[in-house]
């Protein structure tokens, strides 16, 4: 996942490479090919999915899922020395961010603003609530091979992507009522503020003891509250994407806790 999830510079660190001809474990005729293998599906997932990772320009679950994408192709090309092609994800993931380590950085911050900036995501105010897009995109992940192979063997597993199939052509809506869109708005663009008051309010507790004692208890939840949903953030910016909608999913409790005991 993080070679696809950083495709893009990976990419651009491959073309610096051929462009330098840079000593590198690998054949260049053979990284020439996976370089324009890589820029070409890149670009094709650009066609496809324009608006699944609406922060990269790309999707990386194409490159990863699709039955005749990059990671396919390369599997394809390693056969079963698994190891060996884990490894070369590796090297390119790790000389990307020795080589590149500005754009790389840029990435996470741009992916930690997903959640903190304008609108916290945890919360989701909608209107109508279409399920046909979420199914649509399980399809690709449900069709990999070893995923046919179970589906052969196991009836109900075989049951499921039929139905997630039929869901992603026919999946019903479902509707929020207003008076939750209103709370759920406000909730998210507060949040932010809310998070950086507390912080500093916090701040002045711990400094004035004397005064505030009763209060540190309090300012110390609000920290451990605030810290565990940047940790957990900060993970997903550095190995995957806050576009994937469950890495936020999870912690929209801790995240309304917090901001109740904020506010």
């Amino acid at each position: 996942m993080l070679f696809v999830i950083h495709a893009h510079l990976i990419r651009d660190q491959m073309a610096e490479d051929l462009k330098k001809n840079a000593q590198l474990p690998y054949p260049r005729e053979w990284l020439e090919h996976v370089y324009a293998a890589l820029n070409r599906e890149i670009a094709k997932s650009q066609t496809r999915y324009p608006r699944h990772y609406w922060s990269f320009d790309f999707d990386p679950e194409y490159l990863w899922f699709d039955p005749s994408s990059i990671v396919v192709q390369l599997r394809r090309e390693f056969g079963s020395n698994v190891s060996t092609l884990c490894a070369f994800y590796r090297y390119y993931y790790w000389r990307t961010w020795q080589r590149r380590p500005l754009p790389a950085l840029e990435k996470v911050a741009r992916q930690l603003s997903i959640y903190y900036f304008p609108g916290c995501p945890a919360y989701v105010p909608m209107k109508i609530w279409p399920l046909m897009d979420v199914y649509e995109r399980a399809v690709p992940s449900l069709e990999v091979g070893e995923y046919r192979e179970i589906a052969q063997s196991f009836p109900p597993f075989s049951d499921f992507i039929r139905r997630t199939k039929s869901l992603a052509q026919n999946a019903p809506v479902s509707e929020q009522p207003r008076l939750i869109r209103v709370a759920l708005t406000a909730l998210a663009f507060s949040y932010s503020s809310s998070v950086l008051l507390a912080l500093i309010l916090s701040a002045v507790i711990f400094w004035r003891r004397t005064r505030w004692q009763r209060l540190r208890w309090l300012a110390g939840l609000v920290l451990f509250g605030c810290a565990y949903n940047a940790a957990g953030c900060l993970e997903v910016a550095i190995a995957n994407s806050l576009d994937v909608h469950r890495y936020i999913t999870v912690q929209m409790y801790a995240t309304l806790l917090t901001q109740s005991l904020a506010l």
